[in-house]
């Protein structure tokens, strides 16, 4: 089996977007099973539509037991499938939308499809299917575009196409394994067994790693998704105000990090800026307590400021600092298990606000040989704009 192959997982999703015309359930996963090797036999399906659609979705595919047909004929397992997964594309107030006519309307779909294929892609364990072949143009464009954003190695995109006569046929859902005459232009000149259906992949570029893991993990919308895998892609300057203890990179602020890792991530800077050299692996034993000194007089100016800027009703940045500076004290300096420790805590930092591609311009990097580390930054002194505290 080929890594990521998408037949391998234990949770297979096929997510369908669909209209007026639910046959592309059937016919996809018709092709999913029968005409693909391997086969991708889904453990569970959807269908995102309109208050319209799942009304059609839930007469056609349920309550004329088309679904279940398919099952039956080609030895699927029925419950994959159920009113339950039937979505009705929701506004936050959860109002259903009816059609796709306007801005809002277009925000809404966006938003909804958006997030339901980035919870969908939270759990490692599932290899996800996305057909856009149904629902208004939009829908589908919606649907892409979300796999682009979210989208891992294990997951597909396509579109499903028919026979011409069969394509868009109200009578037709799938091609039949015994003959079964359908009626066109009230006359029974088609018969569903001799359709062709194909199922045809479209690659897609994946820009999951462009996402900051913040947003990966809350609800964001279509529009915040899109802005921040086009950041990703742009040059950015770096701020570090101390005076006013604010640090940016673009426009993204970064005093979220957390006291610790952003007073870390000042120090090393403050240390770029300053010429000092990467710090190496035989640094930490030989300098550990001027490495820890050095850390520790950054951390009470910043804890100074941050008291200064509270009283003046300003939120506070740097909670928790008197930690650190007792935990350098403790351990006479900066050994290796807290070098390594702080380093690993900074790029995950740096990653959760910044998303992998951004993070990767800033994080602090290990330049060194194997076996001879050296951590710095390679992050241009030029791109930097330094504020100091006074």
């Amino acid at each position: 089996m080929q890594p990521f192959e998408p037949s391998s997982y234990p949770r297979r999703i096929l997510i369908v977007v669909s209209g007026m015309s639910p046959q592309i359930l059937t016919e996809t996963l018709f092709a999913l099973t029968q005409k693909r090797t391997p086969a991708f036999v889904p453990t569970e399906v959807h269908v995102l539509t309109t208050t319209s659609g799942a009304s059609h979705a839930h007469l056609n595919l349920l309550g004329k037991a088309h679904f279940s047909r398919l099952c039956r004929d080609y030895g699927l397992d029925a419950s994959i499938f159920d009113e339950t997964r039937i979505h009705s594309i929701q506004d936050r107030d959860g109002n259903g939308l009816d059609d796709i006519r306007s801005v809002r309307d277009n925000e809404t779909a966006a938003d909804y499809i958006t997030n339901f294929i980035r919870q969908h892609t939270a759990d490692e364990n599932a290899a996800l299917h996305v057909s856009l072949a149904g629902g208004r143009k939009t829908m589908g464009y919606y649907a892409g575009y979300a796999l682009s954003l979210y989208g891992r190695e294990q997951d597909r995109l396509s579109h499903v196409l028919v026979t011409e006569g069969f394509e868009g046929h109200r009578d037709f859902y799938y091609p039949t394994r015994e003959s079964q005459p359908i009626d066109r232009d009230g006359k029974p000149t088609l018969d569903a067994r001799d359709a062709d259906v194909i199922l045809a992949e479209i690659p897609f570029v994946r820009l999951r790693q462009d996402i900051p893991e913040n947003l990966l993990k809350g609800h964001c919308s279509f529009g915040e998704a899109i802005d921040m895998a086009q950041r990703a892609q742009q040059p950015h300057r770096l701020l570090i105000d101390l005076k006013n203890l604010e640090f940016k990179v673009g426009d993204i602020s970064l005093n979220k990090m957390g006291g610790k890792d952003l007073a870390f991530f000042v120090w090393l800077l403050q240390r770029h800026l300053e010429g000092k050299p990467p710090i190496e692996g035989r640094d930490l034993v030989d300098y550990n307590k001027e490495l820890g000194d050095e850390l520790t007089d950054l951390c009470e100016r910043l804890q100074q400021r941050d008291e200064s800027l509270k009283r003046q009703g300003n939120p506070s940045t740097f909670k928790g600092l008197g930690r650190v500076i007792e935990s350098v004290e403790r351990f006479h300096g900066i050994d290796r298990d807290a070098w390594d420790t702080r380093r690993s805590d900074l790029n995950k930092a740096l990653r959760k606000q910044l998303g992998e591609t951004l993070s990767e311009r800033f994080k602090l990097h290990n330049f060194g040989k194997r076996g001879e580390s050296r951590y710095g930054f390679s992050i241009e002194e030029e791109l930097i704009d330094w504020t100091p505290f006074d």
